[in-house]
């Protein structure tokens, strides 16, 4: 996976951010961010990675909050989890036959060589599993942190070369 890959979908995650952006000013105040921003932004992005068809992409929503439900049921989250294989299998079927120059396209050039369609299938699903929470995760502590330390924000955005190290931080 490479930095000119990225560099080509930098617009597109820009489009995805304003967009979320948008929808949490309209949705009025008071806003959830995690439900209106971190949660679709790390999602979407994650799909722009590896791939992911734009009309699959609210049921992989919904089937990922199943998954993560943690009032649902041991059943629930089975059915959910055989689902959400089901679901990557096909991905990486579609991958193998017609591979992209997306992640999960170059992971599927890989099958056969060190690589089992069944460990590809895993990966995938964990970096959607673990990538999806993570990130938006990471956004709303981020947002608290500054909402926290308003000295920090308002120095990020009188600079805006401050961005990178606090995103480090």
């Amino acid at each position: 996976f490479s930095v000119h890959r990225l560099s080509r979908l930098q617009p597109r995650i820009a489009e995805i951010v304003d967009s979320a952006l948008d929808g949490l000013e309209q949705a009025g105040q008071p806003a959830d961010l995690m439900d209106r921003y971190a949660l679709p932004v790390s999602l979407l992005v994650l799909c722009e990675l590896l791939g992911v068809p734009y009309a699959d992409r609210d049921e992989l929503r919904d089937r990922t909050a199943r998954l993560l439900d943690l009032s649902a049921s041991a059943e629930q989250r089975a059915v959910a989890q055989r689902e959400d294989r089901r679901y990557m299998a096909t991905l990486v079927t579609r991958a193998q036959e017609q591979p992209g120059d997306d992640l999960l396209g170059i992971l599927a050039r890989k099958i056969g060589d060190n690589l089992s369609t069944d460990e590809l299938i895993s990966i995938i699903s964990l970096i959607m599993l673990g990538g999806h929470e993570t990130t938006a995760s990471m956004i709303g502590l981020s947002v608290l942190a500054l909402l926290h330390h308003p000295e920090q924000a308002a120095m990020m955005i009188e600079d805006p070369n401050c961005v990178n190290s606090g995103i480090e931080e």
